[in-house]
């Protein structure tokens, strides 16, 4: 590995009830992977939004920008809730997008990550921020017109009450939008690069902890059409005839070194104490699809889901 790409460590979560539970092999609690996340994000903020800002579609545009660009092609009033805002780059773009009277709040569980966007945005009066838990939105019902999501959704095993939650705050009419990568491990997905460093670093990571298990911090119905239509169905808060999910593919290309420092940036991996070791496995599969030139190019495949509140 190249001396010039330190090795990152999302620090103190290799100690959490969440990380020791998958490498001796048990599936850790939902209040676990919830506290993993927290200190991951406490430990590494930004982590999320310097991955995905360095993606783009082949006409410029950031994950953020197209999830920005369908909410306010699919807004029906000003009042914007952004779930799992993270440092707040989701709602940089959205202010790009909505009239001027539009009024953002975004709600995190990390208090740190909240902590940087209250401090981008102090010149900004229509921008709020509240650490939350989104099964448990600390908001009155029909407070918003529209929900936003960016690459949260699909972190949540607890999808279903997440999105009654969600429908609760919404206006009757309003709209739910969100974007959620199609899965490495789903069949659509496996012929883009970013899955293949994906599969090499899962391989690594069993070889350094063999008794390890794949922890279940999600809904995997996510992951296709038919599940997704299968997850509004059983959360019964929808207008399931208003669901639309779009695909489209942001990237970039990147140098070895590039790939491996994103890959730092990754949950789990990110806490093996034996990171080098996956990191290298990941930069020789990338040196492999450079195929003896500087760069290869790397490719995220996305959904974009939009849903409407009955009115």
């Amino acid at each position: 590995m190249s001396e010039g790409i330190p090795v990152r460590q999302a620090r103190g979560t290799e100690q959490t009830e969440f990380f020791q539970s998958v490498i001796a092999g048990s599936q850790p609690s939902v209040g676990a992977w919830y506290e993993y996340l927290d200190l991951f994000h406490a430990s590494m903020p930004l982590a999320n939004e310097a991955l995905f800002t360095s993606f783009r579609t082949l006409d410029g545009r950031s994950s953020y920008d197209v999830l920005a660009e369908k909410a306010a092609a699919e807004a029906r009033g000003p009042a914007v809730l952004d779930i799992g805002c993270g440092c707040g780059t989701l709602i940089t773009s959205l202010l790009d997008h909505f009239p001027p009277d539009a009024r953002f709040t975004g709600v995190d569980l990390c208090e740190a990550e909240i902590q940087v966007a209250r401090s981008a945005f102090v010149q900004q009066s229509s921008v709020s921020m509240r650490q939350a838990f989104a099964a448990v939105l600390p908001f009155e019902d029909a407070s918003f017109d529209i929900v936003v999501s960016h690459q949260v959704f699909n972190f949540m095993p607890d999808l279903v009450q997440v999105l009654r939650e969600t429908a609760r705050v919404l206006r009757p009419g309003g709209a739910l939008v969100f974007s959620t990568n199609r899965g490495w491990q789903a069949p659509e997905s496996r012929e883009c690069s970013w899955v293949y460093l994906a599969d090499v670093a899962a391989r690594a990571f069993e070889e350094a902890h063999p008794k390890s298990v794949a922890p279940l911090i999600d809904d995997r119905r996510i992951y296709s059409d038919g599940g997704i239509a299968a997850i509004f169905n059983e959360a019964a808060a929808f207008d399931t005839t208003s669901l639309r999910i779009e695909r489209y593919v942001v990237g970039a290309d990147l140098i070895p070194d590039k790939a491996v420092e994103m890959r730092c940036w990754t949950y789990v991996q990110a806490s093996s104490p034996q990171s080098d070791r996956i990191l290298a496995a990941v930069r020789a599969k990338a040196v492999e699809l450079c195929g003896g030139g500087d760069t290869f190019y790397c490719e995220i495949p996305f959904r974009l889901v939009s849903v409407r509140k009955p009115a």
